[in-house]
């Protein structure tokens, strides 16, 4: 683990929170692979080349060319794109399958994204009110979710303690379905 896996790590982050589903998809490690290789690219020459070198490592099926850009031009409207351009770039930027080629932590505070983001949100009180809004909301919703969680697992202590007071089978209500 290293401070380039985490600028990866916070960048495949960013590109979830902006398309608002992860960025890569897969069932299992060779499908996450082959999605994630989609849009960085596969291992090559050019394109972090020491990948080969690990042991587990499988020659992908098709080589595809880095495209993160690409990738978010597809994905999202012209509007947004447009909206969102330093962000993207700041993203494709922490997404470099070599390590070495990523931008490092450092470089991505620096960016121009982070920087016009840190100088919005220091000043402007609409940000200020927003924050505390969303955190306000987040924290009703937890509380209440909590409640309806509570009020569920009463409910299903309670059809679970009549079910063993009545050795009767009742077809209204099938515990063991309510409990799993």
């Amino acid at each position: 683990h290293t401070k380039q896996t985490d600028v990866w790590a916070i960048g495949t982050m960013m590109a979830h929170l902006l398309l608002g589903k992860p960025l890569c998809v897969g069932k299992e490690r060779s499908s996450l692979l082959l999605a994630m290789f989609k849009i960085i690219g596969t291992p090559a020459k050019d394109n972090y080349p020491e990948a080969a070198k690990f042991p587990f490592a499988v020659k992908p099926p098709k080589k595809y060319k880095r495209g993160v850009v690409k990738c978010f031009q597809r994905m999202m409207k012209d509007e947004d794109y447009a909206k969102h351009a330093k962000a993207i770039d700041l993203i494709a930027k922490m997404l470099h399958l070599d390590p070495r080629q990523r931008i490092t932590a450092v470089d991505a505070l620096k960016h121009e994204y982070i920087q016009t983001y840190a100088e919005n949100s220091a000043t402007a009180k609409s940000f200020r009110d927003m924050y505390v809004n969303d955190w306000m909301t987040m924290k009703k919703d937890l509380v209440h979710s909590d409640v309806d969680r509570e009020k569920s697992l009463k409910r299903k202590a309670m059809l679970a303690a009549i079910a063993e007071e009545n050795d009767e089978a009742d077809d209204l209500y099938d515990v063991d379905d309510l409990l799993l």
